[in-house]
């Protein structure tokens, strides 16, 4: 490949967004560069249907007069396109790359040029193509050559029957003016053609920057060699047995009332679309090994014509002179156990190929037990979902319920308190009054014992001390009830206070100078 020539690679992606946003590390990954990745955008894919097709379930509900029709949420509809079985995907992705590892390694000049044109790339995506809603995108910066996972959903619009707008790849691209020239197979549908636009858009791109395009290669799946299925395969493998794990190191409390959690249920389905993956390339690897099997048998019946040919050879040499014989004899156990090697070397090829072929039984099994784990998960995920609905309602009821009560629990403790309150404040006021009249009274009665004019009398001193004793008696308990300063009244002073006074001389003024 000429220095200024990069290759392009537009491809499908598995979708995995625990790989792509870093959730866990591969072997291939630097993890110390994986600061240096770029992520453009990362949105929930259940946020995301709701911002396509919400508006879209919520307008096709309306129209509904039967509650069996309707859709309910986005929610709903991404579990409809999931388990439709006529091969939609909720969403899709792509991965684009510049270069290889040799011309385009990350950290080197060319990495910083492949990087640049992915950048520039990535920013006119959604111009470019405004029917696809790109929910996840990421630059690796941290593997051997910058590379975009691109994770987006297809949006078709103009339905006259259902939902007006919906997930539908092929009508998506044709709304894009993405167009089929010739007959519509496997090799040749609007994917692939949008495929080499967004290629022939790239190469536009390296002419920017003094670039020039190279030649596409094989890199179809249905091209791979055995060796790079044979990694696919490991790879693909290492990813569904480690996701139980991932599974499990996270605790859930499965009580009467289970919750199960929202990325549990993501890794569940993941994988079930890695066994997927991995049942196709299993059966690619199985036709390619059967190939190369016969590939072997035929090489094998060559080996056995050179022996044959050298044991032959070696037949006729012994005819020869005595001179020539040894050097003929020599040049016959060579070719014999060169052909002899070659044959062994073919043997272990063989069985070495029928084992990893007797493999796939088992890797099938493995693949149906996966997939009977998902259905069987997918089940008890929707009736716990259900579950969850109804619970959420009964507490949003009870909340309600809760907030009534406590309001009409308030007001009614603010009225008996104002009532109470009220009937304290009468109270005190009684109480008061009747200790202002015990006052008067006590000071009246002390005249009798005290007074200088013509009220005192001639106590004896027994009389007296009654005299004082319920003067004392009245003033403690005035004070044990908070009226510190009628007591103090009581405790200093005698004299008749004007009411008792008006009953004394109810018909004449009072001569001042009686009192004190």
């Amino acid at each position: 490949m000429a220095g200024n020539q990069r290759s392009i690679c537009v491809a499908k992606g598995a979708g995995s967004m625990d790989h792509n946003n870093r959730k866990f590390i591969a072997e291939n990954v630097d993890e110390y560069r994986t600061r240096l990745n770029k992520t453009y955008i990362r949105e929930n894919e259940l946020d995301a249907y709701e911002k396509c097709f919400g508006d879209a379930v919520r307008e096709y509900d309306a129209k509904q007069t039967r509650k069996n029709r309707r859709i309910g949420s986005s929610k709903n509809y991404w579990n409809n396109v999931r388990t439709s079985g006529n091969g939609e995907k909720t969403f899709y992705e792509i991965i684009v790359q510049v270069g290889n590892m040799y011309d385009s390694e990350c950290l080197t000049e060319g990495g910083r040029v492949a990087q640049k044109i992915l950048d520039e790339y990535m920013q006119s995506f959604r111009e470019r193509n405004p029917n696809i809603y790109v929910f996840n995108a990421v630059m690796h910066l941290d593997e051997k050559t910058p590379h975009l996972h691109i994770d987006y959903i297809p949006i078709a619009t103009g339905y006259k029957n259902g939902m007006y707008k919906r997930n539908s790849l092929d009508r998506a691209f044709k709304q894009m003016g993405i167009e089929v020239k010739g007959k519509v197979g496997k090799y040749n549908n609007r994917t692939i053609a949008w495929e080499n636009r967004e290629k022939d858009y790239i190469e536009e791109l390296l002419h920017e920057h003094g670039l020039e395009r190279a030649p596409d290669q094989e890199n179809d799946r249905e091209h791979l060699s055995v060796e790079e299925y044979k990694a696919a395969v490991e790879a693909i493998k290492d990813e569904v047995e480690e996701l139980p794990a991932q599974i499990e190191a996270t605790a859930i409390p499965f009580t009467q009332n289970v919750m199960v959690k929202k990325e549990d249920l993501e890794k569940i389905e993941k994988r079930a679309k890695l066994s997927m993956v991995h049942e196709e390339t299993s059966k690619k690897i199985r036709e390619e090994t059967e190939k190369e099997l016969d590939e072997i048998k035929e090489q094998n019946l060559e080996s056995k014509e050179i022996k044959n040919r050298a044991r032959s050879y070696l037949k006729s040499a012994t005819s020869k002179a005595d001179e020539t014989e040894y050097i003929a004899e020599k040049k016959a156990e060579e070719i014999i156990e060169a052909a002899e090697k070659k044959y062994a070397e073919a043997e272990a090829q063989k069985e070495l190929y029928i084992e990893k072929y007797n493999e796939q039984p088992e890797l099938n099994q493995k693949y149906e037990e996966l997939q009977r784990i998902h259905e069987e998960d997918t089940e008890s995920i929707n009736i716990l979902t259900d579950k969850l609905i109804e619970s959420r309602k009964e507490v949003a009821s009870l909340k309600s319920e809760i907030v009534e009560l406590k309001n009409s629990i308030e007001s009614k403790i603010i009225a008996a308190t104002a009532s109470l309150e009220k009937q304290i404040q009468e109270l005190k006021g009684q109480l008061k009054a009747a200790y202002t009249y015990i006052t008067d009274i006590v000071k009246a009665s002390g005249m009798l014992a005290y007074d200088n004019g013509v009220y005192k009398v001639s106590f004896t001193a027994v009389q007296k001390k009654l005299v004082d004793a319920i003067s004392s008696f009245a003033s403690k308990k005035a004070r044990e009830n908070g009226f510190s300063e009628l007591a103090d009244d009581m405790d200093k002073h005698v004299n008749i206070s004007k009411e008792i006074d008006s009953y004394i001389w109810p018909d004449q003024k009072r001569n001042r100078g009686m009192s004190l």
